[in-house]
Formats: C-alpha cells, structure tokens, sequence
C-alpha cells in the first residue's frame, strides 16, 4: 500500500492504528483539517474522496474559494 493518495489534485495520508485496527489519514498540504478513516484500503480510498468532495461542496456553498495543494509536492 501506498503512504498517499491523490485526488482531485489533493494529496491524502494513510496511516495504520494497529491499537484500533484502522486505517486513517488526513488531507496534505492544505490548512482545513479534514481527516478520514475506514477498515479497509478501499474503503480509505473512498473516505478519502467522499471527503475532498465534501470539501469541495462546503467551499461552494460558503461562496469561498478552495485551498489548492502547494505546487511542486508531490
């Protein structure tokens, strides 16, 4: 499995919790904290997405602007 994800032009973490029997992460390189976490590495995908576009949505609704990775990571 990969440390990262990427989607959407977003870069996300994967991170084992063998205490919890989880895997988790967070999105990379952008200030919001939005974190995610499922049983499997598919499912960790899917949490991944589901959260950018969830991101995505709440910045369209608030009439913001979305954070955009750094350029150059990654």
């Amino acid at each position: 499995m990969q440390n990262a994800m990427t989607f959407k032009g977003y870069h996300g973490s994967v991170e084992i919790s063998p205490e919890d029997n989880i895997l988790f992460g967070q999105v990379l390189f952008i200030s919001p904290l939005i974190n995610y976490e499922a049983e499997t590495a598919k499912e960790l995908e899917q949490a991944f997405q589901e959260a950018i576009n969830a991101y995505l949505a709440d910045c369209v609704q608030q009439d913001i602007p979305p954070e955009k990775a750094l350029e150059g990571i990654a």
